[in-house]
């Protein structure tokens, strides 16, 4: 996993301590800025206190220091298990199961268990994508739900979607097996893209309505 690193005073010294550059309020990628360092404990445990850009909101992250590297390792954060999605509710309405995974993949993610992340996107954009062939897009859903996700990808025509997919797919494919393809690519990555595809299917949706709507007045 990619971290954002920085160089703070904790105590007497300096330690470099490393954030996840995801939000878990809002789920965007920030570098955060430092509102308070607490003191160091008798176990060598403190905390820093973070405010995102993009939602204004607080991040309290621990460490634990290590006097001889001076490094602050990464134990944990709050809010704890409160992860908030920014996802359109038309999302939600046709792959509640995209929503339920994809959740659970970016508590994996805050909690810095960097090694099925990637699993789990790539879990939950294959129900995303499927749904969306199946509900949106009015497939054969027995042909669709048995095929594997390579196939699926070959049914999406939309040149907007494609590139996004094919993209999450080459990532999530990195993320599964044990030689990676695209070692400059990363999970941080492959969330951006999937944001973008949320919202690219949101944009279509959208589309539609407007044109069903424009299309049943001039009919009346």
């Amino acid at each position: 996993m990619h971290f954002v690193s920085y160089k703070i005073r904790v105590g007497s010294d300096f330690a470099k301590i490393q954030f996840p550059p995801i939000c878990p309020h809002c789920n965007l990628g920030i570098a955060p800025e430092i509102i308070h360092t607490s003191e160091l404990t008798e176990r060598n445990n403190f905390g820093v206190l973070f405010l995102c850009p993009s939602c204004k909101q607080f991040i309290f992250y621990t460490y634990y220091y290590e006097h001889s590297s001076r490094f602050g390792y990464f134990k944990g954060y709050y809010p704890k298990d409160e992860i908030s999605l920014d996802i359109p509710k038309e999302i939600e309405k046709f792959s509640p199961r995209f929503i339920k995974i994809f959740t659970q993949s970016l508590k994996a993610y805050h909690h810095n268990y960097d090694e099925i992340v990637g699993v789990g996107l790539r879990k939950s954009i294959e129900f995303l994508v499927k749904d969306y062939l199946i509900h949106i897009k009015h497939k054969d859903e027995t042909k669709i739900s048995n095929m594997n996700l390579g196939s699926v990808f070959k049914e999406i025509n939309d040149p907007k979607l494609s590139p996004l997919i094919t993209a999450i797919a080459w990532i999530g494919n990195d993320e599964t097996h044990y030689i990676r393809k695209h070692e400059e690519k990363t999970v941080e990555d492959m969330l951006n893209f999937i944001n973008a595809l949320i919202y690219a299917i949101c944009f279509e949706l959208s589309l539609n309505h407007a044109s069903s709507f424009i299309a049943s007045s001039i009919a009346k």
